[in-house]
């Protein structure tokens, strides 16, 4: 279908094309040379033009309208519509596009796209077809599941990738309720297999049972991890900071909201080898059946406790493989609405600019202060690293 000819500003970050903060695909999902040159390390942006998109491929075809576009700071971008699982620039010559490259081979000028590639070949046929694929044999990666498929007309396997942004590593530790909100143990895959000049090859996946996996479907799976909860509380007397006891069950029927995270810690403490479990369970202890746990997935899996104070309102965010602690701490006169906005906000400018550049420009205010406590990687049988971290913490939460 044809679309509207409004201009938009994309970024090329980490071998992805952002369309927004979230949204975004690899640079492999392109007609770009990328097999024979490698796209310079810095993020960098082109203003384009949408030309056609085929809503059941998922295909944008574009014009490239400006190679150095003015960029608002911090660029927000354009959250499509419709799911994009390839772009097709037209007419790229070289000249514009070596400006982005670090290197190339002597292949990289005479792959550049024109109006004709992957576009317009009469010699081109492409087919669909169906594949049924068990959940428990999906790869959850961020961004996207995958699985490995043998094709007749190749010698090697084929990983094959499936695009959602809701998509997270730690989400397979909660299969049984997928199963449950897809009401069945497979998906459907549907398979683009394209043949040009006698060669067939496949070229990209898509799969409407994937597809529903969203913010709205997350929230489902809540419901499901209370219920189970509730379930638990009826069928046994143990008592811990993920199952709150009996007394307060009203206040789980009611609807905690944050549950899902709740089983989704207690999943990752009990089943995987992560750096940070220490710190994530002394958290875990300090936080009462009352206060809230968030998970963030962007700009990293964590978790963030929001843990209440004498004086102030503290939320601590704790990724599951990293070297730092991040505290956010709020005066207790901003309102609980107040004060999630505001963290939103920061963690908006991190999934943005990344952590270097706002330890380097956040500024501590009269309604928001921050801190950062690193995690020590001294092998010293002589000295208690993780209390030396406990110490810190509890310091700065006043």
């Amino acid at each position: 279908m044809s679309v509207t000819s409004k201009k938009i500003i994309i970024k090329f970050q980490d071998e992805r094309i952002w369309f927004d903060s979230k949204e975004s695909i690899e640079i492999q999902a392109t007609n770009l040379p990328d097999d024979n040159c490698t796209l310079t390390s810095r993020p960098f942006y082109w203003e384009i033009i949408p030309k056609t998109f085929n809503k059941n491929k998922g295909t944008l075809e574009v014009a490239i309208s400006n190679f150095n576009p003015k960029v608002s700071s911090p660029w927000i971008g354009s959250c499509p519509k419709y799911r994009i699982t390839s772009i097709n620039f037209h007419n790229l010559n070289w000249d514009d596009f070596s400006l982005f490259v670090s290197s190339y081979n002597n292949k990289a000028k005479l792959s550049m796209p024109s109006s004709s590639t992957k576009m317009e070949s009469a010699r081109f046929h492409e087919v669909t077809l169906t594949e049924r694929i068990r959940l428990m044999d999906l790869k959850f990666e961020k961004g996207h599941v995958s699985f490995d498929k043998c094709f007749s007309w190749a010698s090697d396997e084929q990983l094959i990738k499936i695009h959602n942004p809701h998509i997270f590593p730690q989400l397979k530790l909660l299969l049984p309720y997928l199963i449950k909100l897809l009401k069945k143990k497979t998906i459907n895959v549907e398979l683009g297999i394209g043949r040009e000049n006698g060669k067939t090859s496949y070229i990209n996946a898509t799969s409407k049972d994937i597809d529903k996996i969203n913010q709205e479907s997350l929230q489902v799976i809540k419901v499901f991890q209370l219920d189970d909860t509730r379930k638990k509380l009826r069928d046994s007397n143990m008592q811990n900071i993920f199952n709150p006891p009996p007394q307060i069950i009203d206040d789980i029927i009611l609807g905690n909201i944050d549950s899902f995270e709740r089983e989704l810690l207690f999943s990752i403490l009990s089943k995987e080898e992560v750096r940070n479990k220490h710190q994530l369970n002394h958290l875990s202890s300090l936080l009462s059946d009352k206060q809230k746990l968030f998970l963030t997935i962007d700009p990293q899996f964590g978790f963030v406790f929001r843990i209440e104070g004498e004086e102030m309102i503290h939320f601590i965010w704790e990724l599951v493989n990293s070297h730092a602690t991040y505290i956010w701490s709020f005066p207790k006169d901003i309102t609980p609405t107040s004060q999630l906005q505001r963290i939103e906000e920061e963690f908006a400018v991190l999934t943005q600019h990344g952590r270097s550049y706002y330890k380097s420009y956040f500024e501590n205010s009269d309604d928001l202060f921050h801190n950062i406590v690193n995690h020590s990687t001294t092998h010293n049988p002589m000295v208690d690293q993780f209390n030396r971290w406990r110490m810190r913490v509890e310091g700065l939460m006043i």
